[in-house]
């Protein structure tokens, strides 16, 4: 199919890759649950007057389901589920190069779900990880400018280049890795609690 439209607050399951956009004609209205284990969301999911209720990454419903989902377009959704496979096998959202997502972003389990930020310019509005921290937020690659709006809640920050990161809200976590000679600014009056580690570079 092209597009996805919902006119309701319906749910609707993607098995396998999606070449086209998602949106509602009202906000906060509509699920999206990506189920394939591997698989591509061409276009965008909502818009930035009509985003969607929930974007799930692997179902909500079947513990045995995890996905890594990659988003091609813009995220806009009042909040972003993780949903794991126990605590055994992670979802992952892969938010392509240049895109941006506004939305919650948060795991149904504790230390799994991984966000990664794959280059560009790129902003996430919204907490990460709040009431349950993720596993690992990736950022930093070579060229790249991330933004964080809000507070990041992650057992690993791992810069993986020489991007930039800028932290707009409080980090907590295990630790933030450095692979290569990255930045990462931390707005005035805001925290660190994690340690800070170089691989050497």
């Amino acid at each position: 199919t092209s597009d996805i439209v919902f006119s309701g607050a319906g749910t609707a399951n993607l098995y396998n890759n999606l070449a086209g956009d998602i949106s509602t004609t009202a906000n906060n209205q509509g699920t999206i649950t990506s189920v394939g284990s591997s698989q591509t969301i061409t276009g965008n999911v909502g818009t930035s007057t009509l985003g969607l209720s929930s974007l799930n990454i692997g179902s909500n419903t079947d513990a045995t389901n995890y996905s890594t989902t990659t988003v091609n377009g813009n995220v806009f959704a009042t909040s972003t589920v993780l949903n794991n496979n126990g605590t055994t096998n992670s979802s992952q959202l892969i938010l392509s190069t240049g895109k941006n997502i506004t939305s919650s972003i948060s795991t149904a389990d504790a230390n799994m779900g991984i966000l990664t930020l794959t280059g560009g310019t790129q902003t996430v509005t919204g907490s990460v990880g709040s009431g349950a921290e993720l596993k690992e937020v990736n950022a930093g690659v070579n060229g790249s400018n991330s933004t964080f709006s809000s507070d990041v809640f992650a057992t690993n920050l791992d810069l993986e280049g020489t991007g930039t990161v800028n932290l707009n809200g409080n980090f907590e976590g295990t630790a933030i890795n450095y692979n290569d000679a990255g930045i990462v600014n931390l707005a005035n009056g805001k925290n660190i609690t994690a340690a800070i580690i170089s691989d050497g570079v």
